[in-house]
């Protein structure tokens, strides 16, 4: 089959001319991990990076194990080196690696781990996140073997540049693509703690919206205590099953599910399951999970609005108007101990008797309700644009190791 000028065909696909295919052991070197034993474990040792210290191509430091012991040289990693998981229980943590930072250097790296040292690191680091190298090590592992040897790693092909400079110039894109998802990340966190802290303050009345801080002649609002703690004058303790509408006779069986083919959003315990055609609920309601629950920490509540089918895992509820805003409900439900009046059994439930006596704090007006909500829901909103925006640049990130690592785009150079 005739190929774009330029491009020549390899057993690696289609590369340019100026490419090479080589075997990882003609450009670098695998060295294998330390090993330890319980009674070498010291929070006073060297630290060895395992499998827990990769998470998404980065170095992490959240769980952590130090040794101190006699440690070989060869195992103290280098800035450039590329960590690599090469055993480990779970299949899908084969092949993970990260790269060795200045700030790591000096620690030391598993028996499960492999470090691969070379002087093109940046390129080959990349290259063996992509779709050749994954490849590659699948058909190594075969159906049982969770591994890859030093000997395997050697024997991995790669398709890489004869010029330096083009190396380089593959790496530095990547690099500063990856630069832009981290500050995306740290920003998404960072949103996120700011709209957890809002959270808390607003949906307590510890901090009000200036509007609603003052007496008409202009005095400050006092607190006063409750059994839920000290609340502003001029919110409540209520009961949920006298503020809110209970809707569960709009629930439809789960096995509806197997009908689901539709664009109406189908609801159950831990929010949308799929779509469904046919005679739907309209309105604005808010979902409380009754069991099935995945996540009793976080207790599943949405908020929706518009058509929408419900399994019969949700209670269906909805605030009585001029009483209690939906939005507000749903924030004030998300920050609630609801876990705290479930019943026990093989399956953790909520019963639609203990739904109706959860007690919850609100402001007696629903304009400081719609306002707390709406602000919270602006901060929603920010956070899922910037989320939105970090799954645009990760997708892109993977085309451009796509179209970069095999050549198919040509980076222009000095």
């Amino acid at each position: 089959m005739a190929t774009q000028k330029g491009y020549k065909a390899s057993e690696l696909g289609i590369i340019p001319q100026d490419w090479d295919v080589v075997e990882l052991g003609s450009v670098g070197e695998p060295i294998i991990g330390l090993t330890y034993s319980p009674r070498d474990i010291n929070n006073n040792g060297v630290l060895v990076l395992r499998s827990s210290n990769i998470h998404s191509n980065k170095l992490a430091f959240d769980n952590n194990v130090f040794v101190k012991m006699e440690i070989p040289e060869r195992v103290i990693v280098k800035e450039n080196d590329i960590l690599i998981c090469v055993r480990n229980g779970s299949r899908q943590l084969i092949g993970k690696c990260a790269l060795i930072t200045k700030e790591a250097e000096g620690f030391a790296f598993g028996a499960f781990m492999s470090v691969f040292r070379t002087p093109f690191a940046p390129f080959v680091f990349y290259a063996f996140q992509s779709d050749k190298m994954q490849s590659q090590i699948k058909e190594i592992m075969g159906a049982t073997i969770n591994q890859i040897t030093n000997k395997d790693l050697r024997e991995f092909k790669i398709a890489i540049p004869k010029s330096t400079a083009e190396q380089t110039a593959i790496a530095t894109a990547l690099s500063d693509t990856d630069t832009l998802i981290d500050s995306l990340q740290t920003l998404i966190a960072k949103k996120q703690a700011i709209k957890l802290s809002a959270m808390q303050n607003l949906l307590s009345g510890k901090i009000r919206l200036p509007e609603f801080a003052q007496h008409p002649d202009g005095s400050p609002k006092t607190t006063r205590q409750t059994e839920l703690g000290c609340v502003p004058e001029d919110w409540e303790v209520v009961e949920l099953g006298n503020v809110v509408n209970i809707f569960d006779n709009l629930r439809i069986p789960v096995t509806a599910s197997k009908r689901i083919s539709g664009s109406t959003p189908y609801y159950g315990a831990n929010g949308i399951q799929d779509y469904v055609e046919g005679f739907t609920h309209k309105g604005e309601f808010v979902l409380i999970a009754e069991d099935g629950a995945n996540d009793l920490i976080n207790y599943p509540v949405s908020y929706v609005n518009g058509e929408i089918w419900v399994n019969n895992h949700a209670h269906v509820v909805q605030g009585k108007e001029n009483v209690l805003d939906n939005r507000f409900l749903a924030y004030r439900l998300n920050s609630t101990n609801i876990t705290s009046y479930l019943v026990g059994g093989t399956r953790a439930k909520l019963n639609g008797s203990t739904l109706k006596i959860i007690q919850i704090i609100i402001p007696k007006s629903t304009d400081e309700q719609t306002a707390i909500a709406q602000l919270l829901s602006d901060m929603d909103a920010e956070i899922e644009a910037l989320e939105c925006r970090l799954k645009k640049t990760q997708s892109l990130k993977q085309g451009m190791m796509q179209a970069l690592l095999t050549g198919k785009i040509r980076l222009p150079l000095e």
